[in-house]
């Protein structure tokens, strides 16, 4: 074989294994998303905390329409045995604090009245002096330690943390808008030795405030379940507007007589007495075909 012919068989021998060649030393691509440099850097967010904190449009803070301390143990991810010495616990509560409002209604109303009317703390103060003592055992020890002592070990500093992030923004808000717009907060070394004063008072009238929105959204409760059962019962027996208006007087004037003569707490239940006198009042309004429905309504 000449030189010339065997140069072109090294070459062709060469040129037929340069794929396999170049697929075996070519590095392969790396799909990772590091390897991108058009891709910008990968943030892993943390999980935010657990919060109650919730603010409207002003930057107010946006009030639950219950207790923190129920509302922070739906946040803990409890199991459902961890859960029934809690839920046994606030059933306990319910009950003291309804106990608390039929036996001190007239307070209570005179309260809720002075602070939605925006009563300054002067004209409240006799108020609450006036309710503080009969309200002790549900203001100490609070409803927050209560529950911290049942709460599995583990659960308990986050349970504390979402309560008092909550009770903390709660109260400031409520001492912002007690100052005033342009008021200055404890300045100075005289400010500094009041503060833990202020800081004690703070939490007690925290406490407080918590348990009168208790108390009120109880008695709301109570209303609403009174309307509800006048408003089933009117529709119950077909009344008309003048049967209506006269069975609402009586209801009223019921009520009353109730609240003024103390009878099971002023808003509880009236005697058995009283409930047959006024049915009686309430049958008279009706026809015998309305009456057969009323008593109808009434067992169901």
């Amino acid at each position: 074989m000449t030189p010339i012919r065997t140069r072109l068989v090294v070459l062709v021998a060469l040129a037929s294994c340069a794929p396999a060649l170049l697929a075996q030393e070519s590095p392969k691509p790396d799909a990772s998303p590091a390897a991108d440099p058009m891709r910008g850097p990968t943030i892993s967010e943390k999980p935010k905390p657990a919060t109650l904190v919730k603010r409207d449009m002003s930057g107010n803070v946006e009030r639950l329409e219950t207790r923190p301390e129920q509302a922070a143990i739906d946040l803990l991810a409890l199991t459902p045995e961890q859960r029934k010495p809690i839920e046994d616990l606030f059933n306990a509560r319910l009950v003291k604090v309804n106990k608390l409002l039929q036996e001190n209604y007239e307070i209570i109303l005179k309260l809720q009245a002075a602070r939605q009317g925006g009563a300054k703390p002067a004209e409240l103060r006799p108020l609450i002096q006036e309710f503080r003592p009969a309200a002790a055992a549900l203001l100490s020890p609070t409803l927050a330690e209560q529950v911290s002592g049942v709460l599995p070990e583990d659960k308990r500093a986050e349970f504390k943390r979402i309560v008092e992030e909550y009770t903390s923004a709660s109260v400031a808000q409520d001492a912002a808008a007690r100052r005033g717009p342009g008021a200055s907060s404890l300045e100075g070394e005289s400010g500094k030795a009041e503060r833990p004063r202020a800081a004690a008072a703070g939490a007690e009238r925290a406490e407080l405030g918590l348990l009168l929105r208790e108390l009120g959204r109880t008695l709301k409760g109570i209303v609403d379940d009174r309307k509800q059962h006048m408003e089933a019962f009117l529709k119950a027996i077909d009344a008309t507007p003048e049967q209506e208006a006269k069975i609402r007087a009586i209801t009223r004037e019921a009520a009353e007589a109730n609240r003024k003569s103390g009878g099971n707490g002023g808003i509880g239940e009236p005697t058995q007495e009283a409930k047959m006198a006024n049915w009686r009042k309430i049958l008279d309004l009706l026809t015998p075909e309305q009456r057969k429905k009323a008593i109808e309504s009434r067992r169901g």
